[in-house]
């Protein structure tokens, strides 16, 4: 596995996106691989897509990590629902995810949108 990071010249890739600001400091501002690092799991996000469509009133979810000082990543998730009036809160989406999805990927952010960005 180490072979497969290190490259030809010793250049560790760790697979997070990276931008050097004005000082030269290195922010980490995402990830290549599509994974949600929270409290050290990597949760994937696509899993908690397949099971929000599910929900009777959803009609698409997108699933991204925001930053969180304590855990690194939370997990928020942008919701189309079916009737766009149609109030949807984290408790009913925890009640939903409860049994099926494990704790630790049950969002901890919800926004209800109309549209994603493209």
């Amino acid at each position: 596995r180490t072979q497969r990071t290190l490259d030809a010249k010793g250049w560790v890739h760790t697979g997070d996106q990276g931008m050097i600001d004005e000082e030269g400091y290195l922010e980490i501002v995402g990830r290549f691989k599509d994974l949600i690092i929270r409290g050290g799991e990597n949760i994937s996000p696509k899993e908690i897509e397949n099971f929000l469509i599910t929900h009777p009133d959803i009609v698409d979810a997108q699933v991204v990590g925001v930053k969180d000082e304590e855990l690194g990543e939370e997990i928020m998730a942008y919701l189309i629902l079916k009737d766009p009036d149609m109030i949807l809160t984290r408790t009913s989406i925890e009640k939903f995810c409860h049994g099926h999805l494990g704790y630790n990927m049950v969002p901890k952010y919800i926004r209800l949108v109309r549209e994603f960005p493209l």
